[in-house]
């Protein structure tokens, strides 16, 4: 049985940066095989990046080959990728930079409850905007609005 989950055969990555070359990756190669423990590490700056975005399928080698389960992956669709990546990788990263993205994500497409609409009238009762609340900012004067603003601070201040 082969069990080889990823083959990575002199791999290379280089990117063009402004007048230079950046050659992140130059000839690596490793086989890492089913119930393995694999670390990646290294100091700052000498590929660690650049090789966990190839492996995850990310970015595509300069020169070299990768394969995930025995199937090359220079061959495969970007929605090929797709369902690779879906089915059969996972990361875990060193910093949790998208769990706020996350959170906030969810956060913004949670369902919000319904305003209690008589309440907010008797909220709005003592500062003269009641009879008005339910029009439209754009329906009131251009004067109206504001003065229902400084109406409301003055009023909470007076407590």
């Amino acid at each position: 049985m082969n069990n080889v989950l990823l083959k990575v055969d002199s791999v290379s990555r280089h990117y063009h940066i402004g007048d230079s070359d950046v050659h992140a990756l130059q000839n690596v190669s490793v086989v890492i095989r089913q119930a393995e423990f694999v670390s990646v590490t290294g100091p700052s700056g000498s590929g660690k990046s650049t090789f966990m975005n190839l492996c995850g399928c990310l970015d595509s080698p300069s020169s070299g080959r990768l394969e995930i389960d025995g199937v090359d992956t220079a061959s495969m669709s970007d929605d090929e990728l797709a369902e690779l990546r879906n089915r059969k990788l996972g990361f875990v990263f060193q910093q949790f930079n998208l769990l706020a993205a996350m959170r906030q994500a969810l956060e913004n497409h949670q369902p919000r409850p319904a305003p209690d609409i008589d309440r907010v009238a008797e909220l709005l009762g003592p500062v003269t905007a009641g009879a008005r609340a339910a029009c439209s900012p754009e329906l009131s004067s251009a004067g109206a609005t504001p003065r229902r603003v400084r109406g409301n601070r003055r009023r909470r201040g007076a407590s």
